[in-house]
């Protein structure tokens, strides 16, 4: 699963049982609280993430997958 940003600084609710999801995410996001919830997964961040953000603008989970998410232009 590839996300693609349709909208700017919108709340970002994305899961996988067991896919990959790869998000690029554009600087409105990039200081954004993001989420990530992946028990048996791995996971891949050019971002600073936590497990237990409060009201987090970006929430990716996944059971078993792969999560990669990439600052874009870096």
């Amino acid at each position: 699963m590839i996300i693609a940003q349709s909208q700017k600084g919108k709340m970002l609710d994305i899961a996988s049982e067991s896919g990959l999801i790869k998000l690029t995410l554009n600087p409105v996001y990039q200081q954004a609280r993001l989420k990530i919830h992946a028990p048996h997964g791995h996971i891949a961040s050019d971002l600073l993430w936590s497990k237990n953000a409060k009201q987090p603008v970006i929430n990716l989970r996944t059971k078993d997958g792969e999560i990669k998410v990439l600052e874009k232009n870096k």
